[in-house]
């Protein structure tokens, strides 16, 4: 019988403000999931950063914003909004930290993001995780490092769908080689890994990918019937995409 270890996952419930940005975290039953069972995690595609070798030959990872507090997060010079009565009602208290990173290829020595991962840890990691967690803070793939630990990599989804072209989105574009606007695929999932028949949750993950990598039909061709039963569940991400999008202009 497999012991796991059973962390609290704190859901995101985001508030974003204008000219002002308040991030918290709400813990929610719907939240509250069990370990992914054996016979859900029996096959696992490959990772991003295989995919993105396999198919352009070549990967790269660029982090953007890695470990840092956004708690109270603003601008300089700004001053933090008052609590939402939404959240403080739900009995919401801050999410630890946020990486925001670019999984890229190169041709002729230009990056093109192929997908933009925005990593949101629910608190500090296990310490069965610590040298993981350790190499991943200093810039390292999450998925190759846990892989060549000897971990296992599973995905809890939560939601797949699209989001819309828009002109608020133009330093992504400009990150995945100056794109038009284009209608780009979602991807949203709790990260597990196990070994020695211990399992833990280590983050939750919004992914957002390059048209010409994957589009919302070829993650349907991948997860199948679980992109049917998790597509457009989970509205928190527009807002995390502001998060995303505002660390990259502030670098």
């Amino acid at each position: 019988m497999m012991k796991y270890a059973r962390t609290l996952f704190v859901f995101p419930l985001i508030g974003f403000f204008i000219g002002s940005t308040a991030i918290y975290s709400n813990v929610s039953s719907e939240a509250f999931q069990p370990y992914p069972s054996r016979s859900a995690r029996a096959s696992q595609p490959p990772l991003n950063s295989e995919r993105i070798r396999t198919k352009f030959g070549n990967y790269g990872i660029e982090v953007l914003t890695n470990g840092e507090k956004i708690s109270h997060y603003r601008k300089s010079g700004e001053v933090s909004p008052p609590l939402p009565d939404s959240v403080r009602s739900a009995g919401a208290f801050p999410i630890k930290s946020i990486r925001v990173s670019s999984l890229y290829s190169t041709e002729n020595g230009e990056k093109t993001t192929r997908t933009l991962a925005i990593v949101v840890y629910p608190g500090a990691p296990n310490p069965s995780l610590s040298e993981e967690h350790k190499a991943i803070l200093h810039g390292e793939s999450i998925g190759e490092v846990f892989k060549k630990n000897g971990w296992q990599i599973e995905k809890q989804h939560l939601l797949f769908g699209e989001i819309e072209a828009s002109p608020k989105f133009a330093q992504i574009y400009a990150r995945m080689g100056n794109i038009m606007p284009s209608k780009l695929a979602i991807h949203r999932y709790r990260l597990f890994v196990s070994r020695n028949d211990a399992g833990f949750h280590y983050a939750t993950i919004t992914e957002l990918h390059h048209p010409e990598y994957l589009d919302a039909g070829a993650l349907r061709a991948i997860y199948k019937a679980e992109f049917e039963r998790r597509k457009s569940k989970d509205k928190d991400y527009r807002t995390i995409l502001e998060i995303a999008i505002e660390r990259i202009e502030n670098r």
